[in-house]
């Protein structure tokens, strides 16, 4: 069992989460992961943009969800 932890170690465009995996009784495999509701539209939004649109990613977009990271983690510590 590994735990991906992307809050110590954020991945490169900001996102931020735990993820792991188990095995259920029934041998099926299923993966958590527990992040913020920003982190879920930010997979959510970039996950459409990387996959069901077949889209790139610009940095000008990148840049401002990085941002938009930045701030919520900013207004949540406080």
């Amino acid at each position: 069992k590994t735990i991906k932890n992307y809050i110590k170690n954020p991945k490169e465009n900001g996102y931020q989460s735990l993820h792991t995996a188990i095995v259920l009784e029934n041998g099926d495999p299923v993966e958590i992961q527990i992040r913020t509701v920003a982190m879920d539209c930010w997979a959510s939004l970039e996950h459409k943009i990387r996959y069901k649109k077949d889209l790139k990613p610009n940095q000008f977009l990148i840049n401002i969800l990085k941002d938009f990271v930045e701030i919520y983690i900013a207004l949540h510590l406080n």
